[in-house]
């Protein structure tokens, strides 16, 4: 069976260290006052929400995690008793309010797009 792109033993190989390279080759800093103010915006979204601990599912699957931990939004529907679908539209959510790129559980916008417009309309036609 092949690895999955996110999976711990794709990870070994992977250059941690060019993510943290800018152009300049200089390494990227954060002061804690950054990091702190970033958790500070993280936890007031989760805040806003009325189910906390849905949210930080969803938030665990838009930021590509739950790939690496067999978590799908199928497992998270079924925990929280909602539908797929509930968990999708919270994850795309928290993936626009984040500025977070497409990872296995989304769909770009781009391909919703052409999904919907590629489906033929249910047309019902009654008794002539």
């Amino acid at each position: 069976m092949p690895l999955h792109e996110n999976s711990k033993e794709c990870a070994v190989d992977f250059d941690y260290d060019a993510l943290d390279r800018n152009p300049g080759d200089e390494p990227l800093t954060h002061s804690l006052s950054d990091v702190l103010e970033a958790m500070r915006k993280v936890i007031r979204y989760i805040r806003t929400k009325d189910r906390a601990r849905l949210t930080v599912d969803c938030m665990f699957l838009a930021l590509g995690d739950g790939d690496v931990e067999n978590e799908t939004m199928t497992t998270v529907a079924e925990k929280h008793g909602i539908t797929k679908a509930a968990v999708s539209k919270r994850t795309k959510e928290i993936r626009e309010q984040l500025h977070l790129s497409i990872n296995a559980n989304n769909k770009s916008a781009h391909a919703v797009d052409k999904y919907r417009n590629n489906r033929s309309p249910l047309r019902l036609t009654g008794p002539s």
